[in-house]
């Protein structure tokens, strides 16, 4: 019979596991903007990130770029190891190579976080303001490996 029913692996039970979607834009005007997302709880694990850019942004003479990555003391980049192009449609997650908008690596991105930090969303508007914003889908998925409260 196929399938894993009652595999010879022991179960383990999860507190807390969700996943979780976020409509984003961003402002217009020339600069950095971090947009916070998630606080990511302690002992939790990021199982999945992405980011579905179902608008463009249009900035005629400058760039519109972004990435996603935590509020530590050194960032970790989720994605966006190499910036993400925002003036262009498109979907990135942990699987999308480091060059082309995935994270450097995608088991990094998974760890345990031993603190609470904010998942943001990091826009960088250079040379000249944007005329349309990008729109789309972020989503985000977390889970609590905390089993002792």
């Amino acid at each position: 019979m196929p399938g894993v029913s009652n595999g010879g692996f022991c179960p383990t039970p999860y507190r807390n596991s969700r996943l979780m979607c976020f409509a984003f834009d961003h402002a217009l005007a020339q600069g950095t903007y971090l947009y916070p997302i998630i606080e990511i709880p302690s002992s939790a694990r990021l199982t999945q990130v992405g980011l579905l850019i179902e608008t463009a942004a249009t900035n005629g003479s400058g760039t519109t770029v972004a990435s996603i990555e935590t509020s530590e003391g050194t960032p970790l980049v989720v994605l966006g190891s190499t910036a993400i192009n925002l003036e262009a449609t498109g979907f990135y997650d942990f699987y999308t190579a480091a060059g082309s908008g995935g994270p450097a690596s995608a088991v990094t991105c998974r760890r345990r976080f031993s603190a609470r930090y904010t998942l943001n969303f990091k826009v960088v508007i250079a040379t000249a303001d944007a005329t349309v914003s990008a729109a789309g889908i972020i989503y985000v998925g977390l889970i609590d490996e905390n089993l002792s409260a």
